[in-house]
């Protein structure tokens, strides 16, 4: 990971120096809902009659699911980092780290870093 950073970034020394994740809270996807967007839990899609697959069945299309690990956080300088999974179905799908920091009340994010595909 290290090697994909340069040590300039103000993530090099965050990284390098990380031991152990620190407590959690919980994250509300209320933000991240929109429209017709439908969030289930891996449990609700795992229970449902949904197909693994990317596409339309029926009316409803099907764009994969992900999951995020915990974060890695910096509070006092704002910086974090966690994994995302994501799958469309079948063989497609891709897991990155993402490097965000904190600007004023948002995070954004600084880097995508590729994992693997498959």
């Amino acid at each position: 990971l290290l090697t994909q950073i340069p040590k300039t970034s103000r993530f090099y020394d965050f990284i390098k120096n990380m031991k152990k994740p620190l407590r959690t809270r919980g994250f509300s996807l209320d933000s991240l809902r929109q429209g017709n967007i439908n969030f289930t839990t891996i449990e609700e899609f795992n229970n449902s009659k949904y197909e693994h697959r990317f596409g339309k069945t029926g009316k409803q299309l099907f764009l994969g699911y992900f999951d995020l690990s915990r974060i890695y956080a910096d509070n006092s300088n704002g910086l974090a980092i966690f994994k995302m999974n994501w799958v469309g179905g079948g063989t497609c799908g891709y897991q990155k780290l993402i490097l965000i920091y904190r600007d004023g009340n948002t995070w954004k994010i600084e880097k995508q870093i590729g994992l693997g595909v498959y």
